[in-house]
């Protein structure tokens, strides 16, 4: 049976990474497959009630992603350039980030925290749309070399607003999301505990490690942040008790069912581990890119 799970993103200024919500039920056989899904329904139905509001943080983070936009459009330097200058105006991925609110809306069991941010967001990304629907026609055709950028120059200061606007509410909604979300990933992990099945449970309970572990950092400066290396280190202990754990059930699953597919998430999450402490004595921010990728690796194995 295909993992149902639910994957989300995050920015870093120095890596991209991907984020799982769910994470049992992948393509894993074992004598446990029963209680595996009885597990996977429970926090199917419960993971349900947010995908719709992990799709629109998806599609509002990273290279194609809000705050690239509002980049892009200021970096135009509209209000002081001449019609010499090509001009171009970012756009999202408005049609289905649309769709994804309309779900959302529909959603039941939704706090009303992350319901009101996403309503507001909404609102916000309804505003740039509007500006991209009036504006794309005016830059693409070279309208705007035949008014010297006056309509252009005349909008700029409130296009601007939107888009600050829009960063200002999407910044809450990540909030609100990222309350709800790891409310779920601790009821998840909690019914998988209670399930039994202990391969699923610690396989999930490294994942989520190596995400708070990845999740740490989010800036340059959070690299070289003594604090940030103190909840770093506290986190990769308990990486590293929950893999030691994994290995064992590994090796239980192993001995019950010899034709048990070997999963590579145990592999690809002491890749992350040992690229952390790897990263700890260099500094090299290449070591701490392999560090993320060993964690997007496992992440992308728990899903296929």
């Amino acid at each position: 049976a295909a993992c149902n799970s639910m994957i989300w993103r995050t920015r870093c200024s120095t890596c991209s990474r991907t984020f799982s919500l769910l994470l049992t039920g992948c393509d894993q056989k074992s004598d446990d497959s029963a209680k595996t899904s009885t597990a996977s329904e429970a926090t199917e139905s419960e993971s349900g009630n947010i995908n719709s509001y992990v799709e629109i943080y998806n599609q509002l983070v990273g290279i194609m992603g809000l705050q690239e936009a509002k980049t892009k459009y200021e970096n135009q330097h509209i209000e002081s350039i001449s019609k010499d200058r090509g001009v171009s105006f970012p756009r999202l991925n408005y049609d289905y980030i649309n769709e994804q609110f309309a779900a959302a809306e529909k959603t039941k069991g939704v706090s009303p925290e992350l319901s009101s941010a996403g309503k507001d967001l909404k609102q916000k990304i309804n505003l740039l749309q509007q500006d991209y629907n009036q504006f794309n026609i005016y830059y693409e055709s070279g309208e705007y070399k035949t008014d010297n950028l006056a309509k252009g120059k005349a909008a700029d200061a409130s296009i601007k607003k939107h888009f600050e606007e829009a960063m200002i509410s999407f910044n809450k909604y990540q909030d609100a999301l990222n309350q709800v979300y790891k409310k779920e990933k601790a009821d998840q992990l909690e019914k998988l505990k209670q399930s039994g099945d202990l391969y699923a449970y610690h396989t999930a309970a490294s994942l989520n490690a190596a995400e708070e572990l990845v999740n740490v950092f989010k800036s340059e400066d959070d690299l070289k942040n003594a604090e940030k290396q103190k909840e770093a280190d506290a986190i990769a202990n308990r990486l590293q008790q929950e893999l030691s754990a994994l290995n064992t059930e590994s090796i239980k699953r192993k001995e019950k069912s010899p034709d048990a597919p070997t999963h590579s998430i145990l592999g690809h999450l002491m890749s992350c581990l040992s690229y952390y402490r790897k990263f700890k004595e260099t500094g090299d921010q290449s070591d701490y890119k392999f560090m993320v990728d060993g964690y997007n690796q496992a992440v992308f194995s728990s899903s296929h």
